[in-house]
């Protein structure tokens, strides 16, 4: 039997930075990108749908902003590890991350030295999971 793959799921609004990130991924990681969404609407029905176990979400974003969406996914009681990638760094809205659990806020441009591989996303997963990737891929076969 073959190990459940971590999931997860990008929301961005920039095409060439939602690619980027989805690349990136892809290419330094063993994790599995389930999807991508262009605005905060978009990435809350893919993030009801969809079974991800890391979300990578921008803030401000047309239709709904990422930390709307984020308090939604939080009513909702979906367990997911997020990370806020956002070009402004007020003090609001990095309280408002920390209310609703953000794992990672991270500042735009990203310098990718040091997210470019997978002891990144595990470290990032294990921090809200209290569980390894490998142990929970084990325990969710």
């Amino acid at each position: 039997m073959t190990e459940r793959q971590i999931k997860i799921l990008v929301v961005e609004d920039e095409p060439k930075t939602r690619d980027g990130i989805i690349n990136m991924i892809e290419k330094y990681s063993s994790y599995e990108v389930v999807g991508g969404a262009g605005d905060g609407e978009e990435g809350l029905k893919k993030i009801l749908e969809l079974q991800q176990d890391i979300l990578i979400t921008d803030i401000h974003m047309p239709n709904m902003d990422g930390l709307t969406m984020l308090g939604k996914r939080r009513e909702a009681s979906i367990p997911v590890a997020a990370i806020v990638l956002t070009g402004y760094s007020e003090f609001e809205y990095a309280q408002r991350a920390i209310q609703l659990e953000v794992v990672e806020y991270l500042l735009k441009p990203l310098d990718m030295v040091g997210y470019n591989d997978t002891k990144y996303f595990n470290k990032v997963f294990k921090s809200v999971m209290g569980i390894s990737p490998s142990d929970y891929r084990k325990k969710v076969k």
